[in-house]
């Protein structure tokens, strides 16, 4: 997984991706690769 805080327009962003191999599962399982990626804007006080 990577990560990185941007900032657009003075608003902080954490922006997030990934991927994974499944090299192993059962019947009804997932297999070969799989993809996750995630935004999520942060709110200081």
């Amino acid at each position: 997984m990577v990560a990185k805080l941007v900032t657009v327009n003075k608003q902080p962003i954490s922006l997030q991706a990934g991927v994974r191999y499944y090299a192993a599962s059962s019947d009804n399982g997932p297999e070969g690769f799989g993809a996750r990626a995630a935004v999520t804007f942060l709110f200081l006080k």
